[in-house]
Parts: C-alpha cells; sequence; structure tokens
C-alpha cells in the first residue's frame, strides 16, 4: 500500500525508500536509476490513480515474499489533461530488513491505452 501512495502523490523520494539498497538486488541497479523512469512519469503527470484488482502474497522458503498484483492505473498528462489508462500485473520479491520489508525485485508487464 505505500508504494500505491507514493505513486499516487508523485513522490519519488517515499517510493525509492522502498526498494532496498542490496546491490544484488533489483538487477543489479540502483535507486538512482529506478528512481529515473517514476521520476519522468511524475514530471509529466498531473495526477494518478492506482488500482489493485487482485493480489497474492505468498512466503518464500522464509527468504521472503512474492507479491503478486493484478492492477489498473490512469494517469492524466500535465500538458493537455488527457488521460492515459495501463492494465497488467506486477510482481515484487519483497525481503525483510529489521522490521521492515523492502523490495528486492519488481517485474511488470502493464500496457498502456487499456481500459
Amino acid at each position: 500500500m505505500q508504494y500505491i501512495r507514493a505513486w499516487e502523490k508523485g513522490d519519488v523520494d517515499s517510493l525509492l525508500r522502498l526498494f532496498t539498497l542490496d546491490s544484488n538486488a533489483n538487477g543489479r541497479t540502483g535507486r538512482e536509476q529506478i528512481g529515473m523512469g517514476y521520476r519522468h512519469m511524475f514530471e509529466t503527470t498531473g495526477k494518478r490513480h492506482f488500482s489493485l484488482e487482485e493480489l497474492k502474497i505468498l512466503p518464500v522458503d522464509g527468504q521472503g515474499f512474492r507479491a503478486w498484483a493484478q492492477v489498473a492505473a490512469q494517469a492524466e498528462s500535465k500538458a493537455d489533461g488527457s488521460e492515459t489508462h495501463y492494465r497488467g500485473y506486477m510482481v515484487f520479491d519483497l525481503v525483510p530488513k529489521g522490521r521492515r520489508l523492502y523490495i528486492a525485485r519488481l517485474r511488470h508487464s502493464i500496457r498502456a491505452g487499456e481500459k
């Protein structure tokens, strides 16, 4: 849910804090590089809405969790107010670090233009 709130607010810092700093995670991509795509999305959109249509969370070998989500989203362009609709799925691998869960890997297949 923290992911959704950060995405809807366009809060890059809050969103990036959800990702682990482990260099072996996220396809060896650092937080800064992950943030570039989000930053571009947030700079070009005024409003964003994210809906979970289905969510499954399963433990993975005592090492963390895998969350699979069927999602729908929409974003409103700052330039002309037009809306783009997205639909697809996301898979989060979550690892515990202290008392928090961090995103170690995020894979998605989301298509634009879908309602």
